[in-house]
């Protein structure tokens, strides 16, 4: 996918369109699905018709990409920041937009499983003034914007170490849980207590705010590094059920 740069986060106007019918203006990413009725089906037409179209722009949180724009700003600034990203989504005549909320095992919200965003503060768990998960919510649908929530469910760290967790980080508690791999920290995706919890973590959020969708990603394997093999052999022995690695 094509990117464009064009300066200050707050201020990308520039629209590349592209042949697949997905966009980038900055660091955020839009994408627009339309579903059509068939040929003829709509009052005698010769051909498909939108009938409805989901344009969304995606806003990145992870190393401060889009949102917030750098870490430790006041619960003010990065409320405007905000609210400036839904105003370009208007702006592009969007219909939604997609807020990452949980990058890497933390989160954006008053979670009651996971530690407070580092990208927020600059220190992780600590709690930035304000529930941004709530204000996120309500400021999309003020705007008549769709609001849906993106989460990584196996990332843990950017980091191979996870020196930069707080003490009492699931994974510090669990070190059995997790494994680094391509200077990364990741969650065992093949362990059943590590499923059951990202989904415990992830759900927090959607039963409790009235976001609109959900979006995973990075929910497989982490992408191959240099040819290594993942570190999850005993894993594999242990819940491989005999299916081929």
């Amino acid at each position: 996918m094509a990117r464009i740069e064009t300066g200050n986060p707050l201020d990308r106007r520039t629209l590349l369109k592209l042949t697949s019918g997905a966009a980038v203006v900055g660091g955020a990413y839009m994408a627009g699905i339309t579903t059509s009725l068939p040929a003829g089906a709509a009052g005698g037409d010769t051909g498909a018709r939108p009938v409805r179209q989901f344009r969304a722009l995606w806003i990145a949180s992870v190393v401060n990409i889009d949102w917030p724009s750098k870490m430790g700003l006041t619960a003010i600034q990065q409320q405007q920041e905000y609210l400036a990203w839904l105003d370009l989504a208007k702006e592009l005549n969007m219909n939604a937009v997609i807020s990452q909320v949980r990058p890497t095992a933390d989160s954006f919200w008053p979670s009651l499983h996971e530690p407070w965003s580092k990208y927020l503060t600059g220190t992780q768990g600590k709690n930035p003034g304000y529930d941004p998960l709530a204000f996120q919510v309500a400021s999309a649908h003020e705007r008549n914007l769709e609001y849906h929530a993106w989460f990584n469910p196996y990332r843990v760290s950017m980091q191979p170490d996870g020196k930069e967790l707080v003490a009492d980080h699931p994974a510090k508690q669990h070190p059995d849980w997790v494994w680094p791999y391509g200077g990364k920290l990741y969650y065992d995706p093949g362990l059943p207590e590590v499923r059951a919890f990202v989904q415990r973590a992830m759900l927090d959020a959607v039963r409790r705010y009235d976001i609109d969708a959900v979006h995973f990603d990075d929910y497989f394997y982490p992408y191959p590094v240099g040819g290594a093999d993942y570190p999850d052999a005993a894993t594999y022995a242990k819940h491989g059920n005999g299916q081929p690695i």
